[in-house]
C-alpha cells in the first residue's frame, strides 16, 4: 500500500473515531445529568420530607414505612423480623405502613403469604419517594419528615436499632 493511501486511511479512521466519541457523549451525558437533576430526592435520608399522595401523616405521631416488593428476596427473608416489629409496636404510637411498587391487591396477597399484617398499604413508584431499593424502612414523624432510614437486609445490630427507635 502506498504511503499516501495509508495516511489517508489512518486519518479517516481517526476522524471516524472522534465523530463516534462525540456522538456518544452528546447522546449519553445529557441523559445521565438530566435523570439526576429531574429528581432531586434521588435517595431518601434522615431529614427528607416525604411526599406520598393521599397519606395522612397526622394519623399518628410516627409512621414506619416498610418499603417492600413482592419480588424482593431480602423482603421475604426478613418476614420474621417484620412480624417481630408488629408484636413490639402493638398498642404504641407507630403506624406500620407497607409501601409497594406493585398494585395493592398483589401487595396484600404477598403480605398474607409472609404472615405480615400492616395498618395501611400504599402503592407508589419507589423513585417518587426517593427509594432505590427494597427493603427500605423509614421512620417518619407526623409531618412526613424521615427521622431515620434503614436500607437492605438488616444486621442484628440494625434490627435492634430500629426496634429501639420505634418502641421509645
Amino acid at each position: 500500500m502506498q504511503p499516501k493511501t495509508r495516511n489517508w486511511m489512518e486519518s479517516a479512521a481517526n476522524i471516524s473515531i472522534v465523530i463516534i466519541a462525540i456522538l456518544f457523549c452528546v447522546t449519553t451525558i445529557p441523559r445521565f445529568f438530566a435523570s439526576k437533576n429531574n429528581n432531586p430526592k434521588t435517595i431518601v435520608e434522615s431529614g427528607t420530607k416525604m411526599e406520598i399522595p393521599n397519606y395522612n401523616w397526622q394519623a399518628s405521631n410516627r409512621s414506619l414505612l416498610m418499603v417492600l416488593s413482592s419480588k424482593c428476596k431480602f423482603c421475604s427473608e426478613s418476614a420474621g423480623f417484620y412480624r417481630r416489629i408488629i408484636t413490639e409496636t402493638k398498642g404504641g404510637d407507630v403506624r406500620l405502613v407497607g409501601v409497594f411498587p406493585q398494585d395493592i391487591k398483589e401487595a396484600r396477597k404477598y403480605l398474607q403469604e409472609i404472615g405480615v399484617s400492616l395498618d395501611n398499604i400504599i402503592q407508589v413508584p419507589l423513585f417518587s419517594i426517593g427509594v432505590i431499593g427494597t427493603p427500605t424502612l423509614i421512620l417518619a414523624d407526623e409531618k412526613g419528615v424521615a427521622i431515620k432510614v434503614w436500607k437492605g437486609r438488616l444486621s442484628n445490630e440494625n434490627e435492634a436499632d430500629l426496634l429501639k427507635n420505634i418502641t421509645n
